[in-house]
């Protein structure tokens, strides 16, 4: 039976896109640019936030393709990389599209929309909509919540009090799944429902799921 008044809302990176596998996880093709461009590189740091006149920015908030040219350089720079903007965008795609994602958590959540309502809430860069769109077919889902378009990141207690004005659920009938504990304490200071896992528990996220439905 479908319940409108119920949604489940998965987070993206490591939930269902995999941050970690050794060879096409989201650190390691990460790397794989880095070294690709002329930095033989083990360790890539800070890799999201950036500085302009001492002022800080993350690129997982920014719609704007100024400041996405300035993050560009920044990172060019940052690791003396030797490309152009245009080459660098053209390896960040062909590493990114060989990042592994989790296919029975994008089952999980199809199959929960015969159910109730299903979302994406993730920090992500405006760089990485396609591919996310390439794992998860958007226009399924319920609701879509990504930071740059938000202009505000998890944990920051704006973005769920966004979510909630947008879904109109009440707090205590959303299910939110992230793989971060900081992520979820904020949703669930709100009264949310929560799940701490990635996507190799997805017998897990399958099980939290069905008993939430249960409720």
């Amino acid at each position: 039976m479908l319940n409108m008044d119920k949604i489940v809302i998965m987070d993206w990176g490591g939930v269902i896109d995999n941050f970690n596998d050794e060879v096409n996880g989201f650190k390691a093709r990460t790397k794989s640019i880095i070294r690709r461009l002329g930095n033989n590189i083990d360790e890539i740091g800070e890799w999201a936030t950036f500085y302009i006149e001492n002022k800080k920015y993350n690129i997982c908030e920014i719609n704007d393709d100024k400041l996405l040219d300035e993050w560009i350089n920044y990172i060019i720079n940052k690791y003396s990389l030797q490309c152009t903007r245009s080459e660098f965008l053209d390896v960040y795609k062909e590493e990114y599209a060989n990042v592994i994602y989790y296919k029975k958590v994008v089952e999980i959540l199809y199959n929960t929309k015969n159910y109730c309502q299903i979302g994406i809430l993730s920090n992500l860069t405006k760089l990485d909509k396609e591919r996310l769109n390439s794992q998860i077919d958007l226009s399924k889902l319920n609701f879509i919540g990504l930071s740059f378009e938000l202009g505000v990141m998890k944990p920051k207690s704006k973005i769920y009090e966004l979510v909630e004005q947008k879904i109109n659920i009440n707090p205590h009938n959303i299910l939110f799944i992230d793989d971060r504990i900081d992520n979820l304490n904020a949703a669930k200071d709100r009264g949310w429902n929560t799940l701490l896992a990635t996507g190799d528990e997805y017998e897990l996220i399958n099980k939290t799921i069905d008993e939430f439905l249960k409720k």
